[in-house]
């Protein structure tokens, strides 16, 4: 067990590497850390694995797009990234025309994918996917490793109230009927490993 006490202003992801650094010479750092919404951020799921080793398991943060709000409409999880082509597949099945840097990177997003108006246009879930007026889908994006940490907790989330092993089950947040196997504390790897083989 370790201990530390804080300010209640400090937030809980500033503690993890403080954790971390105390466990690993003693050799008592996990494999796998469970974590609530608060200690998800990508930098720190990233941050954990590159540094210490640490997997952390749990509930991403809230996606704040209108999109994600409202319940119905279509926010990023159902768009299929191919990072090694540089292309998005919208849920209808449109790919993106271009890939450039994010014209306002200190928002925490790498790229922008750029959807075609001809596709765009006369989409009947145009509604559903973007407010502009003219102007096509254009979906941001984290680093790969940064978008993925966030996708795999995102799906850890959906079906973390399973508490027993589960034959091949399909993750609701996935884009593509791809299935793995999951136990009673869920790796994120699975779900990684699955957006990876689409991607090839």
């Amino acid at each position: 067990m370790h201990v530390e006490t804080t300010p209640a202003t400090t937030p809980d992801e500033h503690m993890l590497a403080t954790v971390h650094a105390s466990l690993e010479p003693r050799g008592l750092l996990p494999a796998e850390h469970l974590v609530d919404k608060g200690s998800t951020d990508s930098q720190v799921l990233v941050d954990s694995q590159r540094t210490y080793g640490v997997t952390l398991i749990g509930p991403g943060a809230d996606d704040p797009s209108w999109q994600a709000r409202a319940g119905t409409g279509f926010d990023k999880a159902p768009f299929l990234v191919d990072w090694a082509q540089q292309v998005v597949t919208c849920p209808m099945g449109k790919q993106s025309i271009s890939w450039l840097p994010h014209t306002s990177p200190q928002n925490g997003m790498t790229w922008e994918a750029r959807f075609a108006r001809k596709d765009c246009t006369p989409c009947l879930h145009r509604a559903q996917c973007t407010r502009a007026q003219k102007e096509p889908r254009i979906v941001g994006l984290q680093a790969q490793e940064h978008y993925e940490a966030l996708h795999a907790a995102s799906c850890w989330a959906s079906i973390s109230t399973y508490t027993k092993k589960i034959p091949r089950p399909l993750c609701a947040m996935c884009p593509s009927p791809l299935s793995c196997t999951l136990y009673p504390i869920i790796s994120i790897y699975p779900c990684i490993l699955a957006q990876r083989r689409l991607t090839r």
